[in-house]
């Protein structure tokens, strides 16, 4: 597993460093040789241990790939959409990173309300799976709703220009 997060680990300091480093850098080419190193040596323990971290006979599966190959792409997509938040959180209304996070915490916590209200739900027999949904999104976003209706958004000037026309 620790192969596995160094070699994550030195992909993500590449990039997170090419500001600095630049794209054409020794380091940032050796940061990526090492990390296919690291991670070449977390595949060949994957094939040659009896109980490996990630079993990669089951990527012979058709299903299993196009599974995920699609897993990557929404999460390609998903991902994105959380940092255009932040950003547009951010730059545009001039939020600081904390009340950006809690500004989009929101649709990730009811998604917690919601997968927690249908395992309770199973468990309570005779009682309706929707009432219990709507207890717990309902209280969810009653919560919330209080300390997050009290962000308020400046304008920010470009903004504030838009407005202007």
């Amino acid at each position: 597993m620790a192969l596995l997060a160094g070699g994550i680990a030195l992909v993500t300091d590449a990039i997170v460093q090419t500001d600095s480093w630049g794209w054409a850098s020794i380091k940032f080419a050796v940061a990526l040789l090492l990390a296919a190193v690291v991670l070449g040596s977390f595949i060949y323990r994957c094939n040659t241990v009896g109980n490996p971290v990630i079993h990669l006979g089951l990527f012979k599966a058709n299903n299993f790939r196009w599974a995920d190959m699609t897993m990557i792409v929404f999460a390609i997509g998903f991902n994105a959409m959380f940092l255009g938040n932040v950003l547009f959180l951010t730059r545009v209304w001039r939020h600081s990173i904390l009340k950006a996070g809690l500004a989009i915490s929101v649709g990730p916590l009811i998604v917690i309300a919601f997968a927690t209200g249908l395992t309770a739900a199973d468990a309570l027999d005779g009682f309706h799976h929707i009432w219990w949904l709507l207890a717990t999104c309902g209280l969810t976003v009653s919560l919330l709703s209080n300390r997050l209706v009290r962000i308020t958004a400046p304008v920010a000037p470009e903004m504030a220009a838009l407005d202007a026309h």
